[in-house]
């Protein structure tokens, strides 16, 4: 037993047992953590995506607004890569209404980190929008071309641009609503 005990042949693979655990555990966190990585990218493309959306929906409710930009990230995020439990925070400016806030966390299933108690890593995303209702510029390509004589095109092409400015100006903001006409035959002349 004196000899087995003093013995040191063999004390590499002993060394890589008890090292071994570590390692794995390392490179099984990395990839949960990969994972976790790619699932918080995914959130903040889907929030990204449902902020802009939501911030031309003043009209929703809190209540609307969370169930509209839920469904929206859910469709595009959930059951990625074990990601569950969404979980939204909306902040709207009381005093200006076109600014807009949302955080979102998920939490994404782990493997081998649970093995080590971590059962979920908690991954977040914000985003932040503020849209400008209160003035407007556009910007009218007409096309006056030889073609447009026939048929009355040119007519309906006038009947049609003076319409839409009466719309866009309609609520008595024309003060803040721009309006360029650029008509072009074969080129524009911007000079």
């Amino acid at each position: 037993l004196k000899n087995y005990v003093c013995d040191q042949r063999g004390v590499v693979a002993v060394i890589f047992g008890i090292a071994a655990i570590p390692i794995v555990g390392m490179v099984g966190a990395s990839l949960d953590y990969s994972r976790a990585a790619n699932v918080q990218s995914q959130l903040q493309d889907a929030l990204d995506g449902a902020i802009l959306t939501a911030a031309h929906e003043r009209q929703l409710s809190d209540t609307q607004l969370e169930a509209a930009i839920r469904t929206q990230i859910e469709a595009m995020v959930s059951g990625a890569h074990g990601a569950d439990a969404l979980t939204l925070s909306i902040n709207r400016d009381p005093d200006e209404e076109t600014l807009m806030e949302i955080i979102a966390t998920m939490k994404v299933d782990t493997t081998i980190l649970e093995i080590m108690g971590i059962s979920d890593i908690e991954v977040g995303a914000d985003a932040a929008v503020s849209v400008d209702f209160r003035s407007l510029e556009v910007a009218l390509v007409l096309d006056n071309t030889g073609s447009m004589r026939s048929s009355g095109r040119i007519s309906s092409l006038r009947e049609a641009a003076s319409d839409f400015v009466d719309v866009v100006t309609e609520e008595g903001q024309s003060d803040n609503v721009m309006i360029s006409l650029v008509p072009y035959t074969a080129q524009v002349n911007i000079g």
